[in-house]
């Protein structure tokens, strides 16, 4: 199989983060930190960031706490 180092890659995938509005600054560090993913994503075994990248996310729905 020919690896093609150039090609754009594209993934998505849904998490569901149970967090107060104030730990918002939380919620983006988890997600930024991709070394750290493996800690709290059952679904990723091994993740190492040797050098940037450009992740979007974004977040589709908020429900407030009672």
């Amino acid at each position: 199989m020919e690896v093609i180092r150039q090609a754009p890659a594209d993934a998505r995938d849904e998490v569901f983060i149970e967090a107060s509005e104030a730990s918002s600054g939380m919620v983006w560090a988890l997600q930024t930190d991709v070394n750290l993913w493996p800690q709290w994503r059952s679904d990723v075994s091994r993740a190492e960031l040797k050098s940037g990248f450009n992740v979007v996310s974004t977040v589709r729905e908020i429900e407030r706490g009672a």
